[in-house]
This record gives structure tokens, sequence and C-alpha cells, in this order.
């Protein structure tokens, strides 16, 4: 009797059925689940750190001077559109979008075997009928670079300097305000000026020194492994953030069109704002308190079954109705009380 009537088969059932529930839940906020096996991870999390530029601010930056291509050739505009047709860069994909906005027609082209040379943190270049053609950061301006010293540039003539205006994120105070509350520490790291990361950390609520400016690749990463530094969610959606992309404990992406770094991501998240990051640790946290109350249940039928079957009161018959009954139960619970919640959580908050 007691082997019949105690079965892991309910837990079994209501284990699958609730991450199923969580990650539909989380679809509704567009946030998509990669690896499943980020939940034990999120729990473990304590700093949320956010890469500026494509993360906190949208992908695509608004081009102020688009104005400039009037006067090249049409030789030169095609260079352009040759150096950033691929680029998944913020400052490429809005001159992409600037130059199809002209030139809809030039949407049909494709130059993906053409011998692109990325410059992490800096530009990227190509050779053309022997000459070198680079679009980035001009030399010399180092990590105090920022997207208003970006040069177009054919052999040893410049082109143009391209002015851009980054737009932040529509929720971005209100969900780092949200995380804040729920007791995690926003971080954000970014190879612009001090000055202007100082200014982005103010308008979003947060201390000086939780905006860390001038950083390249290597420094974002060494920064994100230091000794002594919490379990890390990074939020991060460009090259110059891989490294410590690779880094954190868990990995987050935002996705308009192209992106670079879902691939390795635990999930990533669509639209114009980070709510999405919000949803995740909380959906978490309800996985969790539900999963508890999942083996709270199991246990208490086990414990009774068992002790009814060891004291001779059980019966084919009962039995036949509280294996499927315990079942039934469990799983139910899983499907409707991580989602009741979820809603209750997020409203409250």
């Amino acid at each position: 009797s007691v082997m019949v009537v105690s079965c892991p088969c309910a837990i079994g059932l209501a284990y699958p059925r609730l991450n199923d529930r969580v990650v539909q839940r989380l679809r509704e906020f567009g946030v998509y689940v990669r690896t499943h096996s980020m939940w034990n991870r999120m729990e473990k999390v304590r700093d949320v750190v956010f890469d500026k530029t494509g993360t906190l601010t949208l992908e695509v930056l608004e081009w102020e001077n688009p104005e400039i291509m009037d006067r090249w050739s049409e030789a030169d505009r095609m260079l352009l559109f040759m150096l950033v047709d691929r680029n998944l860069h913020p400052v490429g994909k809005s001159i992409r979008q600037e130059m199809l906005s002209r030139w809809p027609q030039w949407s049909t082209r494709r130059y993906d075997e053409l011998p692109m040379e990325e410059h992490v943190g800096s530009g990227i270049s190509m050779r053309w009928q022997g000459q070198d053609v680079y679009l980035g950061l001009r030399a010399g301006s180092g990590l105090e670079g920022n997207p208003r010293d970006t040069v177009f540039v054919r052999g040893n003539e410049e082109l143009g300097i391209f002015r851009f205006k980054e737009s932040v994120r529509i929720d971005a105070r209100p969900a780092i305000e949200r995380l804040n509350r729920a007791g995690y520490r926003v971080w954000v790291l970014s190879g612009d000026k001090k000055s202007k990361v100082e200014a982005m950390t103010r308008s979003l609520g947060l201390p000086d020194d939780h905006g860390l400016a001038e950083m390249g690749p290597d420094a974002k990463a060494a920064w994100i492994g230091r000794e002594g530094f919490g379990p890390a969610l990074m939020v991060g959606d460009g090259a110059n953030g891989a490294l410590a992309f690779e880094r954190a404990l868990c990995r987050a992406t935002p996705v308009l069109g192209q992106g670079l770094l879902e691939g390795q991501a635990d999930y990533y998240f669509l639209g114009r704002g980070i709510d999405g990051v919000c949803e995740v640790f909380e959906l978490t946290r309800v996985r969790r308190s539900v999963l508890l109350q999942l083996f709270v249940l199991t246990l208490t039928y086990n414990a009774a079954a068992v002790s009814m079957a060891l004291a001779g009161w059980m019966s084919p018959l009962i039995a036949a109705v509280l294996m499927p009954l315990s079942s039934i139960v469990t799983v139910s619970w899983a499907s409707f009380s991580g989602r009741m919640r979820s809603r209750d959580s997020i409203r409250r908050s």
C-alpha cells in the first residue's frame, strides 16, 4: 500500500507546468527565456549592471546632421552604406535607417562578403580600391570618445563629422527605481566621458559612483569579475560589453531588429522599454514561492497517505482516488497560483 499510494508523479508534472506558466507570462511582457537553467542563478543575483548605450538608451540614435551627405558624391554615399549595412552598433543602425529613408531602393543590396574589420570600441573599416575607408571615433579620442566624435574617412580625406543624440528608454527611471525598491543595486557601465555618464546616472536617480565611465571592453569585464562584487545580471547589447557579458552570472539583452548578444543571453526582451527586466525578477520570486508550496503539498500528501497505509486504513479504492486527485490538485496549483500571484505582485509595485 505504501509503495502504491506514495508517488512523486504529481511534482514531476507540476514542476515543468510551473516553468511553462512563468515563461508564458513573461512573453506577455515581451520577454523570451532562452535557458531554463537561469532560474536558480537569478535567485542569487544582487547587482544589476546596464551597459549604457543601446540598453538604457534606445538602440537607434537620432542623427542630427544627415544633410552632410548632400555634398558627397554617389560613390561616397555608397561606401558609407557598405560600412553600416550589416553593422549592429547604434551609430551604424542610425546611419543605415536614415540612408534607407532617403534611398529605399538600397534595401535590396547586400554587402555581406566585403572584408570588413571591426575595431572594438572604436569603429569599422574596409579596404576599397586601394584606399582605407573608416567610420568611427576620430584617432586619438580614445575612451573619451562619444558619438559626436564619429568621423567618416576615405583615404586621407575626412568626409564628415557626424552628430548624434541619445534617447533614454521611456521607462528607464521607473524600472530602476523598482529594482532599487526590491533591494538590487543598479550600476551603469559606459565608454563615454565621465560628465555624460554622471548626467545620466543623476537623471535615473542613481548615485554618481554607480555610473562608471571611460571603460573599454577589458575594463568592463574586469570590473564585473572583480573580487568582492556580488552575483550580477548584465544587461547589454553590443560588442563593447561582450566580454563583461560572459563574466556575469546571468545575461539579458534588448532586441530591436538585429541583435548581437541574444545568442549568449539567458533571456532577451523586445520593445522600447526595460521593464521586462523587472518582470523577470518578480516572476523569479513568484516561481520560487509557488515551487516551495508545491513541495509542501507533495510532502503533506505523501505523509498523510503513508500514515494511512501504515495504519491499515488504505484500500485499493482510496488509493485509486487519492493518487490522481493529488496530481490534479498539484498541477492546478502550479497552473493558477503562479498566475494570480504574479498579477497581484506586479499591480502592487
